[in-house]
């Protein structure tokens, strides 16, 4: 794990201090002043100035760099700016190249893990969408996990596949719900994840479970599976709330209609070209995965 203010504690603040020694030395002002408005030894000036503090060439060549360095030498030297102004300015500068500048590409080649997320948690620290996005793909694979380890379970998958998807909370668009790319897949007689679980990446499956978050934005979770009489039979002796509904949602979920709050099992019967449906539904991904397997273990009994 490596820590943003890691990056810009090794390669910004070397960068900054080195380049403003420059410039004010080129200035005229003596090392002990250098040192005085940096704030470090006449000793680091001196190292800085024979580029021995490891300045990072990327930060160093970056447009903003330069001309920030510039205007505050040029300020500072000429005392029409004070240390807490220039210190804004250097401030400022960071908080610019952590805006997907250069400190969040070097934050990424440090730390790969961060590739590819758009990550702003420098900028967006305690309410960052991405933690969100994270907590619902951690919870899609620990359900997957759930249903992969689930015997007899692939017996209920229907023929047009089955997905299990998460939505963020507040979800109003499919780039906002998590699934599996592809579809869940029988082998061996268990159940099969093809790939790890992304934003975005089912359309039906996402259009249903927006269809429910419409009547219960508090059901985050949904997994489709073939209606078997023994399955709905189970889910009725669980306690949960099973209704049928219009075949017609299969193809436009937007239709999705339910007779009171959304239950906890919807199915219907198919039609010409439809086929019969299943709908777990739940607080999350993780509830929905046991919730199928405790009635994957019912229907084994």
């Amino acid at each position: 794990m490596r820590f943003p203010e890691e990056v810009v504690a090794a390669r910004f603040v070397p960068t900054w201090r080195g380049m403003l020694a420059r410039e004010l030395s080129s200035r005229g002002l003596p090392q002990t002043e250098v040192a005085r408005l940096l704030g470090v030894t006449q000793s680091a000036v001196s190292k800085h100035l024979r580029g021995e503090l490891g300045m990072d060439p990327t930060l160093e060549r970056d447009p903003r760099m330069v001309e920030t360095v510039r205007r505050v030498a040029e300020g500072l030297a000429s005392r029409r700016m004070s240390a807490f102004e220039a210190l804004h300015e250097g401030v400022a500068l960071v908080r610019a190249f952590e805006d997907r500048g250069p400190v969040c590409a070097l934050h990424e080649a440090e730390m790969p893990e961060l590739q590819g997320l758009g990550c702003d948690v420098c900028l967006r620290v305690g309410s960052t969408p991405l933690l969100a996005e994270q907590a619902a793909l951690a919870d899609l694979k620990a359900g997957l996990r759930v249903l992969e380890a689930t015997p007899g379970l692939a017996r209920v998958l229907p023929r047009v596949g089955s997905n299990l998807v998460r939505a963020l909370p507040g979800a109003k668009d499919a780039t906002q719900v998590a699934a599996v790319p592809g579809q869940l897949f029988e082998m061996r007689g268990a159940v099969k994840v093809p790939a790890p679980p992304e934003l975005g990446v089912s359309r039906f499956m996402s259009e249903v479970l927006l269809a429910v978050l419409r009547a219960d934005p508090a059901r985050l979770a949904c997994l489709n599976l073939a209606p078997a009489p023994a399955l709905l039979e189970a889910a009725a002796r669980a306690g949960l709330r099973v209704e049928a509904v219009e075949p017609e949602m299969e193809r436009d979920p937007a239709r999705l209609r339910f007779a009171g709050p959304v239950p906890d099992v919807f199915h219907h019967a198919g039609a010409f070209g439809v086929e019969p449906q299943a709908y777990l539904t739940g607080p999350d991904a993780l509830t929905v995965a046991r919730r199928a397997q405790r009635l994957a273990q019912d229907m084994n009994r």
